[in-house]
């Protein structure tokens, strides 16, 4: 199957190749191409040559040509992530060998909240809006502080002057659809936008049959989805306002989830009756960015609220009537909540001078509520000031340090450093870092409980603090020759992190706990190729992780490795038609969990993923984007203990749901 696949690439990328209109003009691609700008770590948005952090981007283009609808589907292909999901908590992120409550999640640089087991669900977190995403592998502690301590990723959303007015329709076989509508009005130096999207998903099993439409389902055993229904639906208002050289943007959000896990049916005395649980989450976020320029200075202000819900309740439902009665035990019940009040404020200078700088605080205050927090009410505080000395020795050496002091309401936290040097020649970047990383445990890691059939986690009140060390040499290099670009970048890491929050498992009782020391190392090769009519992005990584459960423990494994492989191609094929192809190969690959005071090494099955598109426009004004994802139908694949005394760690692992086909149609209107 694969080498047919190839085999097709290789004949459509050839067939692409000779078509004489692939570009109205080159010149112009590689010149946006090479002039990509950043923000992310830096202390203005700057040329991507000029960055001191290597940053990967994913483009408009590419998230509007693969047919992507939400964060976990377009970061699966990326090389160095992965992406593993769980029906009830959602979509897991881990970068670089490092989990998920180590990444940082922005939008236009405001953290995200409502981490489920350490996790912010990536799907929750829609593209509708998105100009770019900028991701940046290791601590960015100096500038974002605790959670950014393996890596950032920085959803980059559209301003005001680059939205339009559009409607969008999305539908996939897997019993997906999509309907979103932007709307904008602009009066004089005030621009007012209006977003709405409606997700929903009717939830799928191994056998299920493809259906165009949501058809009614018997109540039998087919009633329960291993993907469990859901429906999303997100309303943004936005307003912006320019006076001279002072802009205002305002923003309020509310989002709504809802996931039915229906039970299997058991027989009473008179009916067939199943307990169904529904999980409805609130997000209410709003606030206000202020950007001024004044004596030669940017100010940037950020300030707002973030309010996150999460109710759980159990029905005993009547499969005969459809009736349905809530329980009447207290734990089957729950509401969690979640607030977040921040503000951030930098001040830099505007200029390129030989030393530009960067100060700045960073306020955050989080408190809990619900039942499953001890004391039913926690809250953290963390505090910070910190500072960037850009150094610009000439015009191929620049070097940056970077410090954050720092005072969290629960631990004692240590002055974090960063030092980043550049230095370029002619088409070279040669980049090395040093960072330092602290990470506070979450209020979830320290008192919350979550317990159902599917998962028994509770918080423990005495874990330590992360800290982390991490190193980066990276070295790149540009060829432009007539219309053809050639680039590749090499770059190697070293993370340590000392009492890495990790959960032990006891008597099937999950809970948290610090592990002694963590290490991941690795090696990258990528390469991004414009060959006249053609476009290949293609990633090579090999990453080891080690774990040392305890001080002095002589059982922990030295480096375990994996590969991983990334690759996609873009190519116009007639005309107006553009077929993209996404490929990811990831290794046979390590996990380490704890049991009794032991560590138990699983490895995962290799697998392949691949998914295609085909692009095309009507008009100037209606867009359609056809395509497969999943090709080759991978679902589940093994994980299986190393450890012979152990079978703890055997099971599945959910990768995706079966082979499907999608349409998705953009109007502008």
């Amino acid at each position: 199957m694969i080498k047919n696949i190839i085999t097709i690439l290789i004949l459509v990328c050839t067939s692409a190749y000779s078509q004489k209109s692939f570009l109205s003009n080159d010149s112009i691609k590689i010149k946006k191409i090479l002039e990509e700008v950043v923000i992310t770590g830096q202390i203005k948005e700057v040329n991507i040559d000029n960055a001191l952090h290597d940053i990967n981007i994913i483009g408009l283009e590419t998230i509007k040509k693969g047919g992507f609808t939400s964060l976990n589907e377009i970061l699966k292909f990326q090389s160095n992530i992965q992406i593993s999901n769980d029906n009830l908590l959602g979509s897991q992120i881990n970068i670089q060998g490092i989990s998920g409550e180590n990444i940082k999640i922005l939008i236009d640089g405001k953290p995200m909240i409502g981490r489920l087991n350490g996790n912010i669900d990536l799907s929750q977190v829609n593209l509708l809006n998105v100009k770019r995403i900028e991701i940046v592998e290791g601590p960015l502690s100096v500038n974002y502080g605790s959670d950014a301590l393996g890596g950032t990723i920085n959803i980059i959303t559209k301003k005001p002057n680059e939205i339009s007015p559009a409607f969008e329709s999305y539908y996939e076989t897997i019993g997906k659809y999509n309907n979103s509508i932007v709307l904008n009005q602009e009066y004089q130096n005030q621009n007012i936008t209006y977003f709405f999207s409606r997700k929903y998903f009717n939830g799928w099993s191994k056998d299920d049959s493809y259906t165009f439409l949501p058809q009614m389902e018997f109540a039998d055993t087919n009633r329960f989805k291993k993907w469990k229904p859901k429906e999303q639906v997100i309303n943004k208002l936005e307003h912006n306002i320019t006076y001279y050289q002072l802009n205002i943007r305002s923003y309020y959000e509310h989002f709504y989830e809802k996931i039915t896990n229906r039970g299997f049916p058991f027989e009473s005395t008179a009916f067939a009756t199943a307990f169904d649980d529904y999980y409805f989450t609130y997000r209410k976020d709003f606030g206000t960015e202020i950007n001024a320029k004044k004596w030669n200075h940017r100010i940037n202000i950020i300030g707002g609220h973030n309010n996150y819900r999460r109710i759980k309740n159990t029905y005993l439902k009547n499969l005969t009537t459809l009736s349905q009665s809530i329980l009447p035990d207290a734990s089957a019940q729950d509401t969690s909540i979640f607030n977040l009040m921040f503000l951030k404020a930098t001040a830099s200078n505007d200029k390129n001078n030989k030393i530009n700088y960067q100060i700045g605080f960073d306020l955050n205050e989080e408190n809990a509520k619900g039942k499953k927090i001890i004391d039913n009410q926690q809250n953290q505080s963390d505090y910070a000031f910190f500072s960037n000395v850009q150094l610009n020795l000439n015009e191929k050496v620049i070097i940056r340090q970077g410090l954050r002091l720092i005072y969290n309401n629960r631990y004692a936290a240590p002055i974090v450093p960063a030092t980043n040097v550049l230095i370029k020649h002619k088409k070279n970047q040669l980049r090395f870092s040093y960072a330092k990383g602290f990470r506070a445990p979450s209020l979830k890691e320290l008192f919350f409980e979550f317990i159902d059939i599917n998962h028994n986690i509770v918080g423990n009140k005495n874990l330590n603090a992360e800290t982390s060390d991490n190193y980066r040499i990276s070295f790149r290099k540009d060829l432009v020759f007539d219309k053809n670009i050639l680039n590749f970048k090499l770059s190697t890491f070293y993370n340590k992190i000392n009492n890495k929050i990790s959960l032990s498992n006891v008597d099937d009782q999950y809970s948290y706990f610090n592990v002694a020391e963590f290490k991941s190392m690795g090696i990258n090769l990528k390469s991004n190729i414009l060959i006249n009519k053609l476009k290949f992005n293609n990633t090579i990584s090999y990453t080891g992780i080690s774990t040392e459960l305890y001080e002095n423990y002589n059982n922990q494994p030295d480096f375990t490795f994996f590969i991983e492989t990334s690759n996609s191609v873009s190519a116009n094929i007639y005309k107006d038609f553009q077929l993209n192809i996404y490929h990811k190969y990831v290794g046979p690959s390590p996990s380490f969990t704890e049991l009794n005071n032991d560590i138990i090494e699983t490895e995962t099955d290799s697998y392949h993923l691949i998914d295609f598109s085909l692009n095309t426009k009507i008009s100037n004004k209606i867009f359609i984007t056809l395509g497969c994802k999943n090709v080759l139908n991978v679902i589940d694949i093994n994980s299986s203990s190393q450890n012979s005394t152990h079978s703890g760690g055997d099971g599945i692992v959910s990768i995706n749901y079966g082979r499907t086909y999608f349409t998705n149609l953009k109007i502008h209107l």
